[in-house]
């Protein structure tokens, strides 16, 4: 590869990653007060003198992935995460210059590179706003939340085991709020460990999270990434190109113990469905 390709390539990528800049810095901080807003609207009214059933905590909790994420299928479809994960377009060069990717040095390659990162920007909004990646992303959470509800704070507060006459027990046995917070303060750390997580060990055995990496590395978006000239962005592009089509031939997914599970072949394109969401249709089938 000539050098000059190669350092272009290499300043798309990292004015690419970049970008996460806005998660680290802001878009966390948006999605932590609205899930505080809907903690204090669920839990809001408990002291610390209450008791709380392990039923009662369960439903709370609920309440609060209802109103962040949605009720229904089509409420959490709605729900936009895009605004957590990128900038509006009209904040894409404060990112830029707050990440301090770019010195003196680079202006050089200035011209290029907006037409290019766009591209990657662009496609990564598509997949983020696609039906597919909120399915995936519920059951993620579903798997996440049921480890900590239905494991750890299980047997940590209510020093439940997972016998069938415990687990009808369960529902109904009522423990000071203090110890689920001693519990729930514990799990917090678990949560951010990043050696031993077995919050992600639990998201990763999530079928459907497999099937859907591997519709989207299969994916090369139709249009060359060197093409010049602006580029249509999220929503837009996706009403005017769809999603990009699956040339390979076939992409097969590994999941955890190195088993086959995926296997994903091009997939025909018409008016009425994305190529993306007609491959993520064919990887999900049942086989």
């Amino acid at each position: 590869m000539p050098e000059q390709v190669y350092n272009a390539d290499f300043e798309v990528n990292r004015r690419y990653l970049a970008f996460s800049w806005w998660l680290l810095h802001r878009g966390w901080a948006i999605l932590r007060d609205r899930v505080e807003d809907a903690v204090r609207q669920s839990f809001g009214h408990l002291s610390p003198r209450d008791l709380l059933t392990f039923e009662g905590f369960a439903d709370l909790t609920m309440n609060v992935r209802r109103t962040v994420e949605g009720s229904t299928p089509e409420e959490r479809y709605k729900t936009k995460w895009l605004a957590y994960l990128l900038p509006p377009r009209e904040l894409e060069e404060e990112v830029i210059r707050e990440s301090k990717i770019m010195d003196s040095q680079q202006h050089q390659n200035e011209e290029m590179m907006p037409s290019l990162s766009r591209r990657l920007l662009d496609e990564t909004a598509d997949i983020i706003e696609s039906p597919a990646c909120s399915h995936v992303l519920s059951q993620l959470l579903d798997a996440g939340f049921s480890w900590l509800v239905d494991k750890q704070l299980a047997a940590g507060a209510f020093e439940s085991e997972q016998s069938q006459a415990q687990q009808t027990e369960l529902a109904r046995k009522a423990v000071p709020l203090p110890k689920i917070l001693s519990v729930l303060t514990r799990q917090a750390h678990a949560i951010g460990d990043g050696e031993s997580n077995d919050y992600l060990k639990e998201m990763e055995r999530v079928p459907d999270l497999e099937a859907f990496a591997a519709v989207v590395y299969s994916s090369n978006w139709e249009a060359d990434v060197q093409d010049d000239g602006p580029k249509e962005t999220g929503t837009q592009q996706k009403q005017s190109q769809g999603f990009a089509s699956v040339e390979e031939s076939q992409v097969t997914g590994t999941d955890a113990i190195g088993e086959s599970l995926v296997v994903v072949d091009p997939v025909p394109v018409d008016d009425s469905q994305t190529s993306l969401e007609s491959a993520w249709e064919k990887a999900t089938a049942p086989k």
